[in-house]
């Protein structure tokens, strides 16, 4: 899935980070970077326009889900992750990704969804 969001290069490497409420990584080709990808924790009310109003690489105008879990475009997307316990939270856990990769907008929505579907088996979503 996340093939088609980089760019080619010898050399690939991770560079993970945190702060306060997020993990973020992101992957440099020949140093520099070219994919970058997150799993914040928000409040509970938030909405994938509010989230996409802070992240790169997606606007809160580009296009949306039906259901509005995810907002995405060719160089970004964000997405909510469904956690089990989080119906009871006042809290939230979102997925972004962003690339400086030539993509679709297709491929950026479908690894989008797989990576917050992998997020919601994580310590993050647990500890909501």
């Amino acid at each position: 899935m996340l093939e088609p969001l980089l760019s080619p290069g010898k050399k690939v490497s991770a560079q993970p980070t945190s702060a306060v409420g997020a993990e973020r990584c992101r992957l440099e080709a020949d140093g520099e970077v070219v994919f970058s990808s997150s799993v914040e924790t928000r409040a509970g009310d938030v909405s994938a326009r509010d989230v996409a109003e802070s992240a790169i690489g997606v606007e809160p105008t580009d296009s949306a889900t039906s259901n509005g879990r995810f907002l995405y475009a060719k160089t970004g997307a964000v997405g909510r992750v469904q956690c089990p316990s989080s119906a009871k939270s006042d809290r939230s856990l979102w997925v972004t990704a962003r690339t400086t990769h030539t993509t679709t907008a297709k491929d950026m929505l479908a690894f989008t969804q797989d990576y917050a579907t992998g997020a919601a088996d994580t310590h993050s979503c647990a500890e909501l």
